[in-house]
């Protein structure tokens, strides 16, 4: 586990899984099994989607979220992202509130 196995009759792993993914026993595509929104991954080897890591606040991280592949997004003005947030735009500033920053 921790790797993808693409070929018939395979003896033993080939391919880490990729940034962003996980590979539970029996994975075939390095791509199968995306980190969830609200996690990402910079290691190649999970095998669980609850060994994705928790989003850090001020950021947001869709689906097979990575360090150096599809990185994590800066929370856009106007809204606000706690951690574990999966969209730029899920946490709009409340109503007589603002902010013309990102990363909050």
């Amino acid at each position: 586990s921790g790797h993808a196995c693409p070929e018939v009759s395979q003896t033993t792993y080939s391919l880490p899984c990729s940034e962003g993914y996980y590979c539970p026993n029996g994975t075939s595509s390095q791509t199968q099994y995306p980190c969830p929104p609200g996690t990402y991954t910079g290691s190649t080897s999970l095998t669980s989607a609850e060994e994705c890591t928790i989003c850090p606040a001020g950021r947001a991280c869709g689906w097979a979220t990575g360090i150096s592949t599809n990185p994590w997004l800066a929370c856009m003005p106007g809204y606000y992202c706690p951690e574990g947030t999966g969209s730029t735009t899920a946490y709009p500033c409340p109503p007589g509130s603002w902010s013309d920053q990102s990363n909050l």
